[in-house]
């Protein structure tokens, strides 16, 4: 995996440099770790100029329309095509990957101990990570420090499953967590995964999940970590692991 640097400093440098006079193209950056980034419109930046245009074109259109009839649904459908546009061309154009070993389950998911391991950034408030030993860092504090994520090692959070859900807690510099916060089961299933084993479609699941935060050093996580991890939740006698990116 490649991970392409952005350094805060160069992108403060090139901002104050073109205070006058904008270029269309530094205003694309700006939402993804600049000054307009809040991790919410990112994706502009791996568009062209042109469908970066036609993204603000289109969705000036439909808020002067929905202004009119109150109907939002155009504007959710709208960010939505070209969110999938905007990281669709990143994926295409930088994540590859070699083609991995193919592990069949070597028996029915009805009968497999399943674990849970994100990339989210979730942890039990109880048992915060504190990254650089900032306590109880939120999200604003996290975002603008996405390089000093990128380059440290990796934490695992383990969290119990029956961790009250008012002591569960999300934070990651590399996505909009609004909707995990809402929601935790947008990207941390717990609930979903109970109702699975209640119903009898999974064996049996794992008392504790996993997360960390996935912008964070690749080669430690790859070569260290994820071994370790691995061979951890082997010793638990795990059967099978769902794996969720940020």
């Amino acid at each position: 995996m490649t991970i392409q640097a952005v350094d805060p400093q160069q992108i403060a440098a090139t901002e104050a440099r073109e205070a006058e006079g904008e270029s269309f193209e530094a205003f694309k950056k700006s939402f993804a770790y600049g000054r307009r980034n809040d991790l919410l419109f990112k994706f502009i930046k791996n568009l062209s100029d042109e469908d970066a245009a036609e993204f603000l074109r289109g969705l000036l259109e439909k808020l002067g329309r929905t202004i009119d009839d109150g109907d939002l649904g155009r504007l959710y459908e709208h960010v939505y095509e070209w969110n999938v546009r905007g990281y669709a061309h990143e994926a295409a154009d930088r994540w590859q990957y070699d083609t991995g070993p193919f592990a069949p389950l070597a028996k029915p998911l009805s009968e497999c101990t399943l674990g849970l391991l994100t990339a989210t950034g979730h942890f039990d408030a109880r048992d915060d990570p504190e990254p650089f030993g900032v306590k109880n860092m939120t999200q604003a504090e996290a975002i603008p420090r996405i390089m000093e994520f990128i380059r440290s090692e990796p934490t695992l959070s383990t969290i119990p499953l029956d961790t009250p859900r008012a002591e569960l807690r999300v934070r990651h510099p590399g996505y909009d967590i609004r909707g995990a916060v809402a929601d935790p089961n947008v990207n941390f299933p717990i609930d979903r995964l109970a109702e699975l084993e209640r119903e009898g479609v999974i064996g049996h699941l794992l008392p504790d999940a996993f997360s960390f935060v996935g912008a964070t050093a690749q080669t430690p996580l790859l070569k260290k970590h994820a071994p370790q991890w691995a061979g951890m939740l082997q010793e638990r006698g795990v059967d099978a692991m769902l794996l969720v990116p940020a």
